[in-house]
């Protein structure tokens, strides 16, 4: 097999052939056609468990060997990866991934490289892309799943891109400059330029090469959707100007988000949204249920899950809470059930329409002006990290800061003091030169407090203020009374 830098060049896209869209009657022979196409032949595997559908076999694949040279990546998707792992390497695959939601997902990768592979992983589409920071030292390709797993011909989620322009600055931070990503999942000829865009090496082609007339031109297309070599993990609109020297030089301002900076919204049209996109898919899955008990089954465990992120700081994670609905509905939380669901649950807050709060941007501008490092400290319960940066991006918000830091990354929120270290982690500071600025008294400014930090609150009801908490009542505010709590 070519060196990996080879194989997944960086002047042009590669592209993955998906066996799974080939001729499964004729296998051999549509190898042999498609191998002049093909930077690397794709071929999902599956233990029934992660996904239901068994997909391809070690048996199989080691039948198609000798019809081609190309190299041929397995993405095994499995709870208990390490044995297939050892099969399909017998078998003669070159490249193996495995999941990161994986039981065994250390030791698997250890075993393909021991077997002489090249080792990946990959991520489902729930997934925290930082999770992988754990494993960048055993893996030299991952695999961003654009779409609900083990499932064909759906439509690319639209966090995919970002997800992708996170793991490229992942990389970048970590020294993995060189990590090849792989684009999988809902590649059609309106996404694969967003993808290439947003940093890409490769993307798995089924449907939209398989299904081409002319293969040979949508190949050069695909190959030609090429970008920058010198790509660095940000694009240059999205890099943040380096905070200015200045009074606030050696301070740390946390900002919280949802109420804050922006406005939450119309509740009720996400609601609305949210339960009508349940009752499709589920009439979708033979699940005809009555409208008013899918919103009793979404609102019990939102009230739920809500309550208990507000007074511990749990962070549930939105698999669960989908799995708990359908358990609250009696209906068994079947795996490809729950990732159709992810969706509409994940995404309802963009029919919401948050509204920036007045003075947002001159406010933040003003604190990095006097040197302020800036962090975004956001709680999120449906809405994971990901869809939280789509709502920074439509606000023009997502170049204000420094660093973002997530509860559904962090694992747990606020008011923990574990999201408030985080924070303070994340920008190379104490938590004593930490200053919080939130409008909840209980998730953000005893939490800033209980955990050493200072702590300003935006306050435009005029809620009772702990004694020698600062409120502002509009954000125009807030930059005085941060330099004024660090004085």
């Amino acid at each position: 097999m070519l060196p990996l830098a080879e194989l997944y060049p960086r002047d042009r896209l590669a592209v993955e052939v998906s066996l799974w869209s080939a001729d499964l009657a004729d296998l051999g022979a549509d190898v042999a056609r498609l191998a002049p196409y093909a930077d690397v032949f794709h071929i999902d595997a599956s233990d029934t468990r992660f996904v239901p559908s068994p997909l391809f076999f070690p048996d199989l694949i080691a039948a198609l060997r000798p019809h081609t040279e190309v190299p041929f990546h397995v993405h095994i998707m499995a709870e208990r990866a390490l044995p297939l792992v050892e099969a399909f390497a017998q078998a003669g695959v070159d490249l193996l991934s495995v999941h990161a939601e994986a039981d065994d997902v250390r030791d698997a990768l250890h075993a393909v490289r021991a077997l002489g592979g090249t080792a990946g992983i990959a991520l489902r589409l729930d997934t925290p892309v930082d999770t992988i920071a754990a494993y960048l030292d055993d893996v030299d390709f991952v695999v961003l799943i654009g779409t609900p797993l083990g499932t064909k011909g759906t439509t690319m989620d639209p966090t995919a891109p970002d997800r992708l322009r996170r793991l490229r600055a992942l990389a970048a931070r970590t020294g993995r400059d060189q990590l090849r990503v792989i684009a999988d999942g809902g590649i059609r000829e309106d996404t694969v330029p967003s993808l290439a865009d947003a940093g890409a090496d490769a993307v798995v082609a089924g449907s939209l090469l398989l299904g081409s007339d002319d293969l040979a031109a949508t190949t050069t297309w695909l190959h030609n959707q090429r970008r920058d070599p010198t790509f660095d993990g940000q694009r240059a609109e999205e890099r943040t100007t380096p905070a200015a020297a200045g009074p606030l030089e050696s301070w740390v301002v946390s900002v919280d988000l949802w109420g804050t900076l922006i406005t939450y919204g119309d509740r009720d049209a996400e609601a609305a949204w949210r339960i009508r996109e349940f009752e499709t898919v589920l009439a979708d899955f033979g699940h005809d249920l009555p409208s008013d008990q899918i919103r009793e089954a979404i609102l019990t465990v939102r009230a739920d899950t809500q309550q208990r992120q507000r007074t511990t700081g749990e962070q549930p994670p939105v698999r669960g809470q989908v799995e708990q609905m359908l358990t609250v509905m009696d209906l068994a939380p079947d795996t490809r059930l729950v990732d159709t669901l992810l969706v509409p649950h994940t995404h309802a807050v963009l029919r919401a329409c948050p509204d920036l709060i007045p003075g947002a941007h001159n406010a933040l501008w003003a604190l990095r002006q006097a040197g302020a490092r800036l962090v975004l400290t956001s709680n999120t319960l449906a809405t994971p990290a990901s869809v939280s940066r789509l709502i920074l991006d439509d606000h023009d918000l997502g170049t204000v800061f420094d660093e973002t830091v997530f509860s559904s990354d962090v694992g747990l929120a606020k008011p923990r003091r574990e999201m408030f270290a985080a924070v303070a982690a994340a920008a190379g500071a104490d938590l004593d030169r930490v200053v919080h600025v939130g409008n909840s008294l209980t998730t953000d400014i005893q939490g800033a407090l209980n955990a050493g930090c200072r702590a300003v609150l935006f306050n435009p009801r005029g809620k009772p203020c702990p004694a020698g908490v600062r409120a502002i009542t509009t954000l125009d505010q807030m930059p005085d009374a941060v330099l004024a709590t660090c004085a």
